[in-house]
């Protein structure tokens, strides 16, 4: 089509466009309930209906212990403190449920620590890192800027359509001052966060490959598809041809990705510039503007004296004697070879003084011309005309007309990924958030929506909260708020023989599944429980402390990873180089798009809270909390399980716990640590409770 290449396909689009997730979503009407006690809104009567239709019955209902706690976990990632679940169970076990529940719900969305929470999720998603990785793990100093962007995102509660538009192309949307200006730039760091390929001599495959992550995490992310699977040949399982591939490649090849320092750190790959965030302090920005202009000032004169002594310069003549100069032409090139040495000087001594930019973010902008590209046989070897970019034409259809002939296509890009009318992004982001909240998604393959995931157990649940996404403006605390409302999500974990011979996996929601707590509500929950969590964002990261350089014996992880009583969500991500306090309990590969964490559970976790210098020290700080609370023993147990478990220990655990520290205490005297006995003793008992499996499970 206008004279672009056309790429012979097997793939057949109309009979691919009849597979569940590319067909329009269309709200159902919600089933008739006949349990109205138990059915509370639409998302329990689809739900209800089909635990008919398997022959299930609903467990009960969750304790108001269990419900304060998993509310807090799955919406703020921290527990409850004393005082918050003393409250909030009274009012949870009076007259006045419901509306209690609400009042605690929007409290805890309108915590800061929900964006905390949330945040880290799209983080997730995102691939979010601080360094490279690869053998030249170089360190990306600005990357932090967009984990913050996402974290206000979410406590701003910025609709997800917008906050698609804004990671895919914020910087060509319009601004009214500097604050959505410098956030619409950091926004961008989604497509710039990739681990970028070590290369050797010409960087002909690294423009590629960047553009290959671009593809894979925004195809997987938002629309739940494999699209860079296609970049060898057609896809082999869903409708996707090999051209849709290269037809969103030109969209990416035609922009410029903002990755920073590169050079000798990125292994020969070209250095790119940054956004440079507006600085609301005038002198700050004035003084960046002119020591640039004073490098652009003296980098011009440079040149210009350089052609000027190529002029002057007599040319030789290979088998002539070198031309003769006069003393007028002698005096002239020796003046400009000074002057050339004095510019080099001064334009070397003001780069070494460089004033920083105010503000600096990773990202990506337009190039300034558009390229399109040709199908890479095996994704290596250009073949033929270069294909018109376009969209994923067993969604989008023909979209080759879409696209402004002036710009990189961006904009299109993500008005279509954000559009009402698109059938998979409301689908994909209803799903994570249902799988965060109930333990997994009603799709169990949240980033594979095509012919090899797997298919939805609730497909009119999934279609109507879909449809209630949208009319509800993308807004994603009205959509968590719907749903933890539900009766569904209140209900208990309690086990039932027969709906577990039927349903053993819990795919028809017959209760609410017991669920192991992700690596950074684990670590936060120890600081908050030893009474020495920072709720307060650190300014930065520690990242950005070492500038552009290169992970190795110099500068090796644990120099980085520095102690911090700060929410996990702000220790330093390194690729290669995780922090052990979150890798060993399952941390996100942050090369990948991993929208569900894999939980495992082995011997190293146990040893870690045995033996981790963090965890006793954060043992010592629980124990020492609870000595000044009370000089009871037996109350100071009560206080310890509220704290860590948040629930009131039963008779026998606390006679159990007050024999376990009497012991203990006696074992370290007959040691002759007698130093300090009893809060040692109390510190063991503490680092017990955290220990414990239930300290790390929500139910």
């Amino acid at each position: 089509r206008d004279g672009k290449a056309v790429i012979a396909t097997t793939i057949d689009l109309e009979k691919g466009r009849q597979f569940w997730s590319f067909q329009p979503v269309q709200k159902p009407a919600v089933p008739r309930s006949k349990d109205p006690a138990w059915s509370r809104s639409g998302v329990d009567q689809f739900v209800a209906r089909r635990l008919k239709q398997e022959g299930l019955k609903p467990v009960g209902v969750a304790t108001p212990e269990s419900l304060v706690r998993r509310l807090y976990f799955d919406l703020v990632g921290l527990p409850p403190t004393l005082e918050e679940l003393a409250t909030w169970t009274g009012k949870l076990g009076g007259a006045k449920r419901d509306a209690a529940l609400q009042e605690l719900v929007d409290t805890l969305l309108e915590s800061p620590g929900y964006g905390e929470r949330w945040g880290r999720h799209w983080l997730d998603v995102a691939r979010y890192a601080e360094s490279n990785g690869n053998s030249r793990n170089a360190l990306f100093p600005h990357a932090w800027r967009y984990r913050d962007y996402v974290i206000d995102a979410f406590n701003a509660d910025t609709p997800y359509d917008r906050f698609l538009v804004e990671q895919v192309a914020g910087d060509l949307l319009p601004y009214d001052n500097i604050e959505p200006q410098n956030s619409q730039l950091v926004a961008t760091g989604f497509l710039a966060l990739a681990s970028k390929p070590v290369i050797k001599g010409r960087a002909v495959g690294f423009i590629p490959d960047i553009v290959a992550d671009q593809i894979g995490v925004t195809s997987r992310a938002i629309l739940g598809l494999t699209v860079a699977c296609a970049r060898c040949h057609d896809h082999k399982f869903d409708p996707i041809p090999t051209t849709d591939y290269y037809g969103l490649a030109g969209i990416f090849s035609s922009s410029q990705t903002l990755y920073g320092g590169g050079g000798s750190n990125m292994g020969g790959a070209p250095s790119t510039g940054l956004h440079v965030l507006v600085e609301e302090n005038p002198a700050a920005m004035k003084a960046y503007n002119e020591w640039k202009s004073r490098v652009a000032d003296l980098a011009k004169q440079l040149k210009v004296t350089n052609a000027t002594l190529a002029k002057l310069r007599p040319k030789r003549v290979k088998g002539q004697p070198a031309p003769k100069l006069n003393e007028e032409q002698k005096a002239e090139l020796a003046r400009l070879n000074k002057q050339r040495q004095q510019l080099a000087a001064q334009l070397k001594k003001v780069r070494a003084n460089a004033v920083d930019p105010p503000g600096s973010a990773m990202g990506i902008r337009e190039s300034g011309r558009v390229v399109e590209v040709a199908v890479h046989i095996r994704g290596e070897t250009p073949k033929g005309e270069p294909v018109a970019r376009r969209l994923v034409s067993v969604v989008a259809g023909d979209s080759t007309e879409l696209f402004s002939p002036g710009q990189s296509g961006r904009m299109e890009m993500a008005s279509w990924l954000a559009s009402d009318t698109n059938p998979l992004t409301s689908r994909v982001m209803v799903n994570r958030i249902w799988q965060h909240l109930f333990g997994a998604g009603l799709v169990r393959t949240p980033d594979n929506f095509g012919f090899n995931g797997e298919p939805p157990s609730h497909p009119e649940l999934l279609d109507y909260l879909a449809a209630e996404f949208v009319e509800d403006g993308w807004s994603m605390k009205r959509l968590i708020r719907r749903l933890v409302m539900t009766r569904v999500y209140q209900s208990a974990g309690d086990f039932d023989a027969h709906n577990y011979e039927t349903d053993p996996d819990n795919l028809y929601l017959w209760r609410q599944p017991r669920r192991r707590l992700e690596a950074e509500p684990i670590r936060d929950a120890i600081l908050a429980v030893s009474g020495t969590l920072e709720r307060e964002r650190p300014e930065g990261s520690v990242v950005s402390r070492h500038g552009n350089k290169l992970i190795q014996d110099a500068l090796t992880p644990d120099k980085i990873h520095q102690p911090s009583n700060h929410r996990s969500i702000y220790l330093p991500i390194l690729r290669n180089g995780l922090p052990e306090v979150l890798s060993v309990f399952d941390l996100a590969d942050p090369s990948l798009v991993v929208g569900h964490r894999t939980v495992t559970t082995v011997p190293a976790q146990d040893l870690f809270m045995m033996n981790s210098p963090f965890v006793v020290e954060k043992s010592g700080k629980f124990a020492q909390r609870l000595l000044m609370a009370s000089d009871d023993e037996k109350e100071r147990v009560k206080i310890a399980f509220q704290l860590a478990l948040s629930r009131l220990p039963t008779s026998t655990e606390v006679e159990q716990a007050v024999q376990f520290v009497e012991e203990t205490a006696t074992s370290l005297e007959k040691q002759e640590m007698a130093e300090n006995t009893e809060r040692r003793a109390w510190a063991v008992f503490c680092q017990a409770l955290f220990v414990s499996n239930e300290f790390r499970h929500v139910q």
